[in-house]
C-alpha cells in the first residue's frame, strides 16, 4: 500500500473507538494497576490527550509547511501523570475521543486547502 495522509486518517479516526472498546468497563484492577517503578497504568492513557493537544498535529503541520526550519519540540511525558490522577478513565477517554474528532477535522481542511492550493498552481500554470 501506498502512504497517503489521507488513508493514514482510515486509523488515526478509528482510535479512540478502539481504546474505547478496549479499556470501558474494565475493573479497578485493570485500570489503575501497573508493573511497578517506572511504569504505567491503563489510566494513563491520559498521555494520548496530552500528545493530541500538544503534538501531533502541530508536528504534521511543521512537517507539511514550506518552511526550511523543521525543528520539533520535544513532549513533556510527564504532564499526564497529574492528568490520570484527577479524572476518571471514562472522563479521559471521552476527552481523547473529542479532541481527536477536532484534530481530524482541522486535518481534513488543511488537505482540503492544500488540494485547492495544487489546483489553482496547476491551472494557472496550464493557462500560461
Amino acid at each position: 500500500m501506498k502512504f497517503t495522509l489521507l488513508k493514514s486518517l482510515e486509523i488515526i479516526e478509528r482510535t479512540p473507538g478502539i481504546i474505547y472498546a478496549m479499556l470501558w468497563g474494565l475493573s479497578n484492577e485493570w485500570v489503575t494497576g501497573n508493573e511497578g517503578d517506572n511504569t504505567w497504568n491503563v489510566k494513563e492513557v491520559a498521555h494520548l490527550i496530552i500528545c493530541e493537544k500538544t503534538n501531533w498535529l502541530a508536528r504534521v503541520k511543521i512537517i507539511l509547511s514550506n518552511d526550511a526550519d523543521k525543528n520539533l519540540e520535544p513532549i513533556d511525558m510527564t504532564t499526564h501523570f497529574e492528568l490520570a490522577k484527577n479524572n476518571s478513565l471514562e472522563t479521559l477517554l471521552h476527552d481523547f475521543k473529542m479532541l481527536r474528532e477536532e484534530s481530524v477535522t482541522a486535518l481534513k481542511i488543511s488537505i482540503f486547502n492544500m488540494m485547492i492550493l495544487q489546483k489553482q498552481h496547476f491551472t494557472r500554470k496550464f493557462l500560461k
